[in-house]
């Protein structure tokens, strides 16, 4: 199954081919975003959207995610 990909708290986007966690509940700068993303899962980091399709399929989950 797909979904068994993706770590716990982390969303399977088909269009994009990878897992992403949106996290709504507080706000970080920079530094505290990055080291919240790295500690949910190995090899977990900020997002590099790299392709249109990517980047529309990401704004799909945010604003969906709310």
């Amino acid at each position: 199954m797909i979904l068994d990909l993706c770590p716990a708290k982390f969303t399977y986007v088909p269009r994009a081919n990878r897992c992403y966690h949106i996290d709504h509940t507080t706000p970080r700068n920079f530094t505290s975003a990055r080291t919240y993303c790295q500690g949910l899962a190995v090899g977990a980091d900020f997002a590099q959207l790299q392709t249109n399709t990517e980047t529309n399929s990401i704004l799909h989950l945010v604003y969906n995610s709310k």
